[in-house]
């Protein structure tokens, strides 16, 4: 699969916003455009305008810097809405609970420098 466009789905808090900013520098040094970069906050538990708008902007990977408790709603949502893009997340935004249950996931780290 030809990595077409990219989101960033993270955290709103200094972790997220590291996370972002990390992707971000990731994204430029490899020449891959981020299409939407969408917040979610802690705690959140809704997550279809997020899924409706990864879906509108054809994202087909989806990079994650979040807490578990939000990544595992995000993916449920997107697996009601039938969304299936390939889903990729810094740690700890997955677990192993979270990864077996979809194939389509994976657990890479950025670092800074």
């Amino acid at each position: 699969m030809l990595f077409r466009s990219a989101a960033v789905v993270y955290q709103q808090d200094d972790y997220g916003q590291d996370g972002l900013e990390g992707w971000r520098s990731a994204a430029q040094f490899h020449g891959i455009e981020i299409v939407s970069e969408l917040a979610v906050a802690p705690g959140q538990s809704d997550f279809t305008a997020i899924v409706s708008t990864l879906r509108a902007n054809d994202a087909n990977f989806i990079l994650i810097t979040a807490l578990p408790s939000s990544v595992s709603p995000l993916l449920g949502t997107a697996a009601q809405l039938e969304y299936a893009p390939t889903w990729i997340g810094n740690t700890p935004s997955t677990s192993s609970s979270i990864s077996s249950s979809s194939p389509r996931t994976c657990t890479i780290s950025i670092g800074r420098g």
